[in-house]
């Protein structure tokens, strides 16, 4: 998880200095949130969906993994920064770090979600002699 938080947090700086090159604020400031969850202590913070992970659920690091992807996804729908586009060498740029942040966005998730599956021991079966005690 440190490795996926570390390209993320280096996309999310590259990719929010372009949007700022280009005066897209908001879009900006998605990605600034994003960045910030990566180190903070309730990722959740203002964010829609904070039932995506119950308290106990997730180790800290996991949920800042879904914390700055929740707040970092710019993706689909009308006026997305898929909608956005460039000149020659800044469309190139703009191409890659989108593409990066999809990846990680999309990879973040997964292995955030994942780590539910190991916050407990697994549970050791009781034998059958023992069962009702």
């Amino acid at each position: 998880m440190d490795a996926l938080k570390g390209s993320l947090r280096d996309n999310l700086r590259l990719i929010g200095d372009f949007a700022r090159r280009h005066n897209l604020d908001g879009f900006a400031a998605a990605f600034d949130s994003g960045l910030a969850r990566l180190t903070a202590d309730d990722p959740f913070e203002g964010i829609y969906h904070r039932d995506l992970a119950p308290d106990g659920a997730l180790p800290l690091a996991a949920r800042q993994l879904l914390g700055a992807a929740q707040a970092a996804w710019v993706f689909g729908g009308m006026g997305s920064w898929n909608d956005v586009s460039f000149e020659a060498v800044d469309q190139a740029h703009y191409e890659r770090l989108s593409e990066d942040l999809f990846q990680l966005l999309n990879t973040a998730i997964v292995v955030g979600a994942n780590a539910s599956a190991q916050t407990a021991p697994p549970k050791q079966p009781r034998p059958r002699w023992k069962l009702g005690r």
